[in-house]
């Protein structure tokens, strides 16, 4: 069977956010085992409402989970499914859950790739920051971190960072710098020349007294920190994780406790 509807208040929600609410839902008659549970919010509502997951108490005494971990919002209703996976289920609910579910699956057909240009690895198809679900935008206080982070340079004195940047005329610094730097792929460090480069009879382009020293110099720092900015922090860090992400939400259901552990990493994968 199936109950009507009841129109749940969600003002504990507002002033009490992350606390469990408890509500009660009279039913007529008893529904039996529970196959879903569906979630939809007011039309008036303006902000997205995160739920972790809904527990049923039955007059029977016992209890139903029904894991959700996404934002319930007026557009999309959500049908939760119970987390004990059942390999027999009745004939006649068969096309009920079909018709139920089928909204729930224009979310995931949402998550598809494509190509920003030929050569590149793909990334999710978005028109913008705005267009991506809600599960996999940035958090208010995620988003906020970021923005104090980058207002720092404006706020903060510079003087220590500019004693820094005077240090770059010194070799032993630069070099210091250079050689225990961030980058992971330079693992060893060079004590020779190597045996192959011949460098014998032919006169340096540059000299350390000359003024476009420093500015090989800045050129060798730069194109380092731009191949370790794309190869290692982006390639090997933020498209591995989004890879995962992706398969993730195309092929796992909301029940599987895998969705559930790649939820932090899928907030602040695919907006990247």
């Amino acid at each position: 069977g199936q109950n009507l509807r009841p129109n749940l208040t969600l003002e504990l929600m507002r002033e009490l956010r992350g606390t469990p609410a408890e509500y009660a839902v009279h039913c007529p008659a008893s529904l039996g085992a529970l196959l879903l549970v569906r979630l939809e919010a007011p039309p008036t509502t303006s902000s997205a409402w995160f739920c972790s997951k809904v527990a049923v108490t039955t007059p029977e005494g016992g209890v139903s989970l029904f894991p959700c971990y996404r934002f319930v919002s007026s557009s999309t209703p959500l049908a939760l499914r119970d987390s004990i996976g059942q390999f027999y289920t009745p004939l006649f609910s068969c096309s009920h859950l079909f018709k139920v579910l089928l909204p729930n699956s224009n979310l995931y057909c949402s998550y598809s790739w494509s190509c920003y240009d030929d050569g590149l690895p793909e990334m999710m198809k978005a028109d913008d920051v705005m267009s991506l679900p809600t599960e996999v935008r940035f958090s208010v206080s995620k988003a906020t971190g970021m923005m104090l982070t980058v207002g720092k340079v404006y706020v903060l004195p510079l003087s220590v960072l500019w004693k820094t940047l005077h240090l770059w005329r010194d070799d032993w610094f630069f070099g210091h710098q250079f050689l225990n730097g961030a980058n992971p792929t330079l693992i060893r460090r060079c004590t020779g020349i190597p045996p192959n480069l011949v460098a014998e009879g032919y006169p340096p382009d540059l000299r350390p007294s000359e003024p476009d020293w420093l500015t090989a110099k800045t050129f060798v720092r730069s194109t380092d920190f731009a191949d370790h900015e794309l190869r290692s922090h982006f390639l090997r860090t933020h498209v591995m994780s989004e890879l995962f992400a992706m398969a993730t939400l195309r092929n796992f259901p909301t029940v599987h406790p895998l969705y559930r552990h790649q939820i932090k990493t899928r907030s602040t994968s695919l907006q990247l």
